[in-house]
């Protein structure tokens, strides 16, 4: 599921928790409630329970999180001086839960411990338990997931002890069973999600049972129990429809129809698929939209209905690009603020460390006074002061300079990121800009041709488009490869892998390439040499150099592809008659420093981000790349890969 599905899930979490106060935090933010909530708060003298209650409410249903932060703390403060644990309780969790929407992780840690506090302090397990939870999803969402999953496990332990509330108790475990599905460990997904099922078909609880038998799905998709994964997500589906909740419902029909695609029943996973992507369209769920459309085109394509497979595959590209720059300014955002955080603690630390310097040396001024009778004494307490501000400063510099260090790391590597980025947006829009500019001289000539009647000249310029559309699908492909391993989001499934296959597929994918430019070409590999990593990187790889070995040969040039063994590797040649590469270039080419982009030999273009894919897939399969070249003679590039 997507985060939007977490989001929900955790909902039905809070929905279960019908004994926190008369509770109000169970139900959604309301601007018009809070204002109200207000007015009644001017109108009359309420007692301080009374008053406590209605800040907490306000604190809840207000949309605004610097002003449900305002709240809270007023909640806090008057809970404080009236020595009301349960106020204090509550004050810190809304406080937390603000702090949380405002992006103010630390502090929001910090209130969720201050209000677990509490809960331990009125003995009440259910309160430390949903505490615990959202300690649990601040980590999560911090990647911190050991520690996150060791928090929720601690709270299924407590909810287990309170006797009087399963339901809250299967909506803990149900998530927690998500958490480790999101992870990959899908036989502790399985338990936890089974045990959830049960409780809730023990509750006879609806919503709960449709969310846990799709959870199941999903779970035994992974563990390639097909026939039972269908059964379980038809029957969810089946109850949300009853339900009239499409929410999950689209999570739920995508997968069901991978499981179709797989069977060869292409025309239900048709349907599921656009009833999936109307849901998702109508809801405005981004990641829905571009999961479903991305089924789609893989299906189409199977199907041969190319039109409809570029329309999906070409909505797939614009949300899988809206969501990947989404994440990364949030990435980038994070960093700034660790940066940010890490100055701030280092001006505390030595605000207080002055303090205390200070009120040493009040101590030793006092000691002065005692007078000349306590003399002795008084030599003895000075000289152990003394001691105690020595060893003092020298903690401080300690302090010092390791935050000092600490934030220079920091701020060298924002940096660092920060020129990366500029290196790899200038490439991109600059070869993204030539293509594009094309189709608009394209457009143009197909204009004018038409207008002429000249049918001869608009089929040459049809082969230009195609050529246009062919730089630029390159482009973006690399591009979506490159921004996915760098965020580790690329799928890595390691298996034995027979090298000669997967080689001969990348051939007779470019084949065309080589005839066109009358390059005599490797047709097959015959030799068996097999090897263990992910078949899609190691393929990406093979295509990705044998595609450069092309772009960089003369019309009437060789290229060719050959496997062998050295030692425990199996090694992939991929040779050329090309252009070849300076020797002070070869130090360049697995990085963005120095010229990024060379027109290949036929004008070719590139955006310069195929050999860093081929760098960082060799080295995600536990390989090695090594490059041999002589400018005007040619290059060898061999790709070392562990032997199964």
């Amino acid at each position: 599921m997507s985060t939007f599905t977490r989001n929900k899930l955790k909902t039905l979490v809070l929905m279960t928790w019908v004994f926190f106060m008369s509770s109000k935090l169970v139900v959604a933010q309301d601007q018009f409630v809070a204002d109200s909530l207000k007015m009644l708060l001017k109108t009359r003298d309420y007692n301080e329970y009374e008053i406590m209650q209605l800040l907490l409410d306000i604190a809840h249903f207000e949309t605004s999180s610097k002003v449900s932060e305002e709240y809270s703390r007023k909640l806090i403060e008057l809970a404080n001086s009236k020595n009301n644990p349960k106020g204090l309780f509550d004050g810190y969790f809304q406080l937390g839960n603000s702090l949380r929407e405002s992006g103010k992780w630390y502090e929001s840690l910090d209130a969720f411990t201050k209000s677990l506090d509490f809960a331990k302090k009125l003995n009440k397990k259910n309160l430390e338990a949903i505490t615990l939870l959202e300690v649990s999803q601040l980590y999560f969402l911090n990647n911190k997931y050991d520690t996150a999953l060791f928090m929720s496990e601690e709270a299924i332990e407590k909810l287990r002890l309170v006797s009087d509330d399963s339901l809250s108790l299967s909506a803990a475990v149900l998530n927690t069973g998500y958490d480790y599905y999101t992870l990959g460990k899908y036989e502790k997904s399985y338990k936890h999600t089974l045990e959830a099922s049960q409780l809730y078909q023990e509750l006879n609880y609806s919503i709960g049972v449709s969310y846990a038998l799709g959870n199941l799905g999903l779970v035994l998709s992974k563990l390639d129990s097909l026939t039972l994964a269908q059964g379980n997500l038809q029957e969810a589906i089946n109850i949300l429809k009853d339900l009239g909740d499409t929410y999950a419902l689209t999570e739920f029909q995508t997968e069901l129809a991978s499981i179709h695609i797989v069977k060869g029943d292409f025309k239900t996973a048709e349907a599921l698929l656009l009833e999936s992507l109307a849901y998702a369209e109508e809801d405005r769920l981004q990641e829905r939209i571009r999961d479903a459309s991305l089924k789609l085109s893989q299906l189409y394509d199977s199907l041969d209905d190319h039109q409809k497979a570029y329309h999906h595959q070409c909505q797939y590209i614009a949300y899988r690009d809206s969501i990947n720059n989404e994440a990364n300014i949030r990435k980038i955002a994070n960093l700034r603020a660790e940066y940010e955080i890490g100055q701030k603690q280092t001006e505390l630390d030595l605000k207080h460390a002055e303090v205390e310097l200070l009120t040493v040396q009040s101590r030793n001024h006092k000691l002065l006074l005692g007078g000349i009778t306590i003399f002795v004494l008084l030599l003895l307490a000075l000289i152990y002061a003394g001691l105690k501000v020595m060893k003092l400063k020298e903690r401080l510099i300690r302090i010092a300079r390791s935050r000092r260090k600490i934030v220079a790391d920091q701020r060298d590597e924002l940096q660092r990121l920060n020129e990366t980025k500029d290196k790899f947006f200038s490439l991109i829009s600059h070869d993204i800009r030539g293509p594009v500019n094309n189709f608009n001289g394209i457009a143009m000539l197909i204009q004018m041709h038409v207008e002429a009647q000249e049918w001869e000249e608009i089929e040459k310029v049809a082969k230009l488009q195609e050529k246009t559309a062919g730089e630029l699908s390159s482009v973006l492909d690399n591009l979506l490869s490159w921004a996915m391993s760098q965020q580790g989001k690329i799928p890595f499934r390691e298996e034995e892998i027979d090298l000669g296959q997967v080689a001969n597929i990348s051939l007779n994918m470019l084949s065309h390439n080589a005839i066109a430019k009358d390059i005599k070409m490797t047709e097959r590999v015959e030799d068996l040499v097999k090897v263990r990593g992910d078949r899609n990187t190691i393929s990406t790889i093979i295509r990705n150099l044998m595609s450069n070995a092309l772009k960089f040969t003369d019309n009437g040039g060789q290229v060719d592809l050959r496997i062998d063994v050295e030692g425990e590797y199996g090694v992939i040649y991929i040779s050329d008659t090309g252009i070849g590469i300076s020797d002070e270039k070869i130090g360049e080419l697995f990085g963005f420093t120095g010229e990024r982009t060379r027109r290949g030999t036929s004008g070719e273009k590139g955006v310069g981000l195929g050999l860093n894919l081929v760098h960082e897939f060799v080295h995600l399969n536990k390989g090695k790349v090594e490059v041999d070249s002589e400018v005007g003679v040619g290059t060898t590039f061999k790709v070392y890969l562990p032997l199964a």
